[in-house]
């Protein structure tokens, strides 16, 4: 995590409790957009933090083509994924004995969204004032 933060890499969400999910953008598979990890803390699920963070990622990207990928026995990211009209693009075998990886391609339109938003530490989304 460390290194992501320190490349720039990671988006941050946090609520007056305090970090709630992450997410990193990196550049890595076949020079486009690659959605690595996106997390969000258990107290924190069903409260649209991921939708929020998958939006950044989308408004982030300075690539073409935006990928991710998640096992087979992740319905949620799928569902995740899905609503948002990430179109599949293919499946690979043998990275987790017996749970194959489904990649995902974001739709153009996606990236086509302006952000202000800023890549960690600088980043937080849905950040509420604390005093």
């Amino acid at each position: 995590m460390r290194r992501w933060c320190e490349q720039g890499r990671a988006l941050l969400a946090e609520d007056a409790r305090g970090p709630v999910g992450y997410a990193v953008l990196e550049y890595t598979f076949f020079e486009q957009g690659f959605l690595t990890l996106l997390t969000v803390a258990p107290a924190a699920r069903r409260q649209g933090v991921a939708t929020r963070l998958l939006t950044a990622v989308e408004a982030a990207c300075t690539t073409p083509k935006l990928f991710t990928s998640t096992n087979v026995s992740n319905q949620p990211m799928q569902q995740l994924l899905l609503r948002a009209r990430w179109q599949p693009a293919g499946l690979v075998h043998g990275l987790d004995d017996g749970d194959p990886e489904l990649f995902y391609l974001c739709p153009p339109a996606n990236l086509s969204r302006s952000s202000t938003l800023r890549t960690f530490p600088d980043t937080v989304i849905g950040k509420e004032s604390r005093s």
